[in-house]
């Protein structure tokens, strides 16, 4: 995995919550790897939400980790 450039899969998802509340969110993951992939969790800082933080998962997944975000619930814009 190392000093290699992967291609990657960029999935969005929506979770509603039984109060109505919704929850958006995504996933980027190198689609040339196979087995146990290193991965990582990003929060966004307040005011934010996950697609402030895209850039790092497209960069991140392009050397070969999966990075999950989500929004908060509530928060964000």
């Amino acid at each position: 995995m190392k000093d290699q450039m992967h291609e990657i899969k960029e999935e969005n998802f929506e979770v509603k919550k039984a109060n109505g509340q919704v929850i958006r969110g995504a996933v980027f993951r190198p689609v040339d790897v196979e087995g146990k992939i290193p991965s990582l969790i990003f929060s966004h800082g307040f005011g934010g939400n996950h697609n402030f933080l895209a850039h790092h998962g497209r960069g991140l997944a392009e050397a070969g980790f999966v990075c999950f975000m989500q929004d908060f619930c509530g928060g964000g814009m």
